[in-house]
């Protein structure tokens, strides 16, 4: 999993999820509907993944990521 360094430090599986989801470059609602979750339990598990990598927007969270897959 791209996420794979970066696992421990979610306390859910379902922050996991949404925060493998926004890797890939999915939007909020296209995360809720693929987990069956309001969009904003989505959106607040994206502000608390963005916190927990002090990251700011999906863009970084991308970059981020992409450059640990080496």
């Amino acid at each position: 999993s791209t996420l794979f360094p970066y696992t421990t430090l979610f306390r859910s599986n379902q922050r996991c999820a949404v925060a493998l989801r926004l890797g890939q470059g999915l939007d909020v609602s296209a995360i809720a509907d693929e987990l069956c979750l309001a969009r904003s339990t989505v959106a607040t598990q994206r502000q608390k993944t963005y916190g927990k990598l002090d990251v700011h927007s999906q863009r970084e969270l991308i970059a981020l990521l992409t450059s640990r897959r080496g």
